[in-house]
């Protein structure tokens, strides 16, 4: 009995840390609504590495930054087209997290195209501040708020 809440639990975090879009809902029982999506919207999102998180003012991959990234390229098959989403924390100025969101996705795109994705099938987009992922009130610790949003998310669209 253990096992299986563990193992349920295991399956939602990587939705909860990871932040569900607009494509993916929670329904009354507790598991995420993925039947509008892609198989490998589904496979990425609801594995929790659709994401790549940035450290502070960084446009630069870490090395598990730079794993996750490997791992999206496996599973983006050669037809697809990515959209790669920048943002960043509501810190510094309009314009420069605007540019800033669009370092990360442009140094993703990189690292995609570097594992093997066609670069002609990515597209990038810098939503900077403007669009946070959650709601600032839903966090305890400011920080934790901060980092969920200096992220580059992949969206596989579903045309190919």
């Amino acid at each position: 009995m253990k096992v299986k809440f563990l193992l349920g639990l295991l399956a939602v975090i990587p939705l909860v840390l990871g932040g569900c879009t607009n494509k993916c809902q929670t329904t009354t029982g507790g598991q995420a609504d993925i039947s509008g999506m892609t198989p490998k919207q589904n496979t990425l999102e609801t594995s929790g590495r659709n994401n790549i998180y940035f450290n502070f003012g960084k446009s630069n991959l870490t090395k598990d930054a730079k794993e996750i990234a490997k791992y999206q390229a496996s599973q983006i098959i050669s037809n697809e087209h990515v959209t790669l989403e920048g943002r960043t924390d509501e810190r510094g100025t309009a314009d420069f997290n605007m540019a800033l969101g669009l370092q990360r996705a442009d140094a993703v795109k990189k690292e995609l195209v570097k594992n093997g994705v066609n670069g002609d099938n990515i597209s990038t987009i810098s939503y900077g501040k403007d669009s946070p992922v959650g709601n600032k009130a839903d966090y305890k610790d400011l920080e934790e708020y901060h980092a969920r949003n200096r992220v580059v998310t992949t969206v596989v669209d579903a045309r190919g």
